[in-house]
């Protein structure tokens, strides 16, 4: 039979354990996307986080060149505190765009000369956290801005190149 003691001490190192042990595995997913995206060559933009600067969170991607992909937006979805994402003359797509949907925190996006249309914006309207979005080049109207704003009235749109 086990003493109270160290039923305690065991429950104790339950309560810390566990908790240790998700976070390093999410930490470990996090440090394998991060990898891939900078293969894929994207730039990373990171805070302190949880341990300062030994765990840092990513707050921000810019991926530009034909490397980037569909596939890169995918990864992002292992990124749940990105804020803004910048896509230049990259070749993701409306359905791409889709995989967004699930980042409840991102805030910013550009998109520049990518092939993006009035159906991907579409999947921007269910980011109920999107303040702003840049774009410039690619297929978007003017009707598929109208119908964003509708979903996002906060939201704000500029078009043209940024640097």
């Amino acid at each position: 039979m086990i003493r109270p003691k160290m039923w305690m001490m065991l429950v104790v190192v339950a309560l810390f354990a566990v908790p240790m042990g998700l976070a390093v595995n999410r930490y470990r997913a996090e440090q394998r996307t991060l990898a891939a995206l900078r293969r894929l060559g994207a730039d990373i933009e990171l805070e302190s986080g949880l341990l300062g600067r030994w765990w840092p969170r990513v707050v921000g991607v810019e991926a530009h060149g034909l490397e980037f992909k569909d596939e890169g937006l995918a990864l992002l979805t292992g990124l749940p505190e990105l804020r803004g994402l910048s896509l230049l003359g990259t070749p993701v797509s409306d359905e791409g765009l889709a995989r967004l949907a699930w980042l409840r925190g991102l805030e910013v996006i550009y998109l520049e000369f990518t092939g993006v249309t009035d159906a991907g914006l579409s999947h921007l309207a269910r980011i109920s956290g999107l303040r702003e979005l840049r774009f410039c080049g690619g297929r978007i109207t003017e009707d598929g801005l109208a119908r964003l704003r509708r979903s996002l009235p906060r939201l704000k749109i500029e078009r043209g190149a940024f640097l």
